[in-house]
């Protein structure tokens, strides 16, 4: 049946951010940036048409908004404000076929306000007769890191505008979003590509549309692709199917979808990888490698390597036996930022390509009781995979400890176990 003559109750929904994100100076001044969000409001206007429930979160601001009918309007401010919103919206009993995250975000976030001398310059409203003001900024939090967490099995659109850059930098510069974030598409555009925009997908094909009101209706051909491919169900995310070196087609076809059995257990090991990403991005060299006297002179690197070194064992055994003793213990993991991102980048894609069939198989795992004597055990490879993600949620939370004591801010959610981040949700539904 058509989407636009479903039951409006039973209509599929969609998610779109849309407009400017915005950072407090004060309590009357704002950072912000020049988005309209007027491609927001054609998105929702074209997937309204097409029969969807759209909500869309609109940065406070937008100069071009949505026009009342063509979506569910909620405004946001800042990074945080909306990963609230989505995190609310992730609690729904349904999840949403698509998320289109449109909106322009803010890259930094204001610590610090200070005069010329270093003296702290914070108060209700910043006094316009200074004689100048000094400003702090550090990185925001990166919201398009945690949709996958929030919504495993819904289809993610990235945007990626580029003010300079050329054709092969802007190719890599998607392929990163998709791989880093798990999205199922990114759209390229700005001055950096010029008049129109691109649609890319994970096998580095692109498709050109002239404005943006072709763009929404080729997403709205997209997802309802994949909606339909899973008779009406949640779509869960896959990299499209255009072969390589071959002119892409009016749409990028939706590949198969394959029987979802285990398919929970693989997403939350690519959430916690994605979430070790962006970790990883949140820290400066030096906080990844302080030894704390208050966690037993650890540092947060040798916990990320441990929880990572599990994950390598889980992912790369190919015989009956798992042991996740027989580490490697590799000291460039919990030292050097780079090797660690490599490593788990490395991860991340044997997790996103991880036979699900396979973990039916019956395993034999062994471990070490004490110095002179081991164990073995029969498990099964689902088993232990659950046993590697419980393993990381908990040691993330000693690492989330360790940022608190190094003042260091760290991902929304990051170190909570997936079972109270549930109950919070339920909380803030009732």
């Amino acid at each position: 049946m058509p989407i636009d003559r479903l039951p409006t109750g039973l209509r599929p929904r969609v998610i779109i951010t849309s407009g400017p994100g915005s950072e407090p100076l004060d309590d009357v001044r704002r950072i912000t940036n020049h988005s309209t969000g007027e491609l927001g409001a054609i998105l929702a206007r074209e997937f309204t048409a097409s029969g969807y429930e759209v909500v869309c979160l609109q940065g406070m601001g937008a100069t071009a908004p949505c026009r009342p009918g063509h979506a569910c309007v909620q405004t946001f401010t800042t990074n945080e404000d909306l990963f609230a919103a989505l995190t609310e919206l992730a609690a729904a009993p349904i999840a949403p076929v698509a998320i289109l995250h449109a909106a322009a975000l803010c890259d930094f976030r204001v610590t610090r306000v200070e005069t010329p001398d270093g003296r702290s310059a914070h108060a209700q409203k910043l006094d316009s007769r200074a004689d100048g003001l000094r400003i702090t900024l550090e990185p925001a939090a990166k919201v398009i890191r945690s949709l996958r967490a929030l919504f495993p099995r819904s289809f993610l659109v990235g945007w990626k505008f580029e003010m300079a850059a050329s054709p092969e930098e802007l190719r890599a510069k998607a392929g990163r979003q998709l791989t880093e974030n798990a999205t199922d598409l990114c759209v390229v555009n700005g001055p950096a590509y010029g008049a129109g925009m691109a649609i890319c997908n994970r096998t580095k094909d692109t498709l050109h549309l002239p404005d943006k009101t072709a763009l929404a209706r080729q997403l709205v051909t997209m997802v309802t692709a994949k909606w339909q491919a899973t008779g009406g169900a949640a779509i869960r995310p896959e990299s499209q199917s255009v072969p390589g070196n071959q002119t892409a087609p009016s749409t990028l076809e939706p590949d198969s979808i394959p029987d979802a059995k285990h398919q929970s257990l693989g997403d939350a090991v690519v959430a916690i990888l994605e979430q070790g990403l962006a970790l990883l991005d949140a820290l400066e060299p030096e906080a990844y490698t302080q030894r704390l006297p208050q966690a037993f002179d650890a540092a947060i690197g040798g916990h990320y390597r441990h929880c990572l070194e599990h994950f390598e064992i889980l992912l790369r055994s190919q015989g009956r036996t798992i042991d996740f003793d027989a580490r490697r213990r590799d000291e460039r993991i919990e030292t050097d930022l780079d090797c660690a991102r490599q490593a788990t980048a490395s991860l991340l894609a044997d997790a996103r390509n991880l036979d699900l069939a396979r973990l039916d198989a019956a395993v034999e795992v062994r471990s070490d009781l004490n110095l002179n004597e081991a164990a073995t055990v029969t498990s099964s490879r689902a088993r232990e995979t659950l046993y590697a993600i419980s393993h990381a949620v908990h040691h993330y939370a000693l690492i989330g400890i360790m940022g608190q004591i190094l003042e260091v801010r760290l991902p929304p959610g990051f170190g909570v176990a997936p079972s109270t981040l549930r109950y919070q949700r339920s909380l803030a539904t009732r």
